[in-house]
């Protein structure tokens, strides 16, 4: 199985509740003022990146790696590990 590799890109002011994020592995990246309210990141690695003012308000988890990442001024307001209905 392939899995895409995303290095070093910068992320700015994207809703991934409406524009998907692709399946994969995300290394060094940084997410600025990015929306994943309620997105589904299922699946997906994410290593030494950083989420800058990111709403991450009912974002889904499930098999998703979060490895060496910061998230900076973040609205963590609630994690589920299950896709509502």
């Amino acid at each position: 199985m392939h899995t895409t590799l995303t290095e070093n890109k910068v992320f700015d002011k994207i809703s991934f509740r409406e524009n998907n994020i692709a399946k994969g592995v995300y290394e060094e990246c940084a997410f600025n003022n990015c929306s994943f309210n309620s997105a589904d990141l299922s699946g997906i690695t994410f290593r030494a990146c950083t989420f800058n003012t990111c709403d991450c308000s009912l974002v889904i988890l499930n098999n998703t790696s979060l490895q060496d990442v910061n998230f900076v001024n973040a609205i963590p307001r609630q994690v589920t590990d299950k896709a509502q209905p």
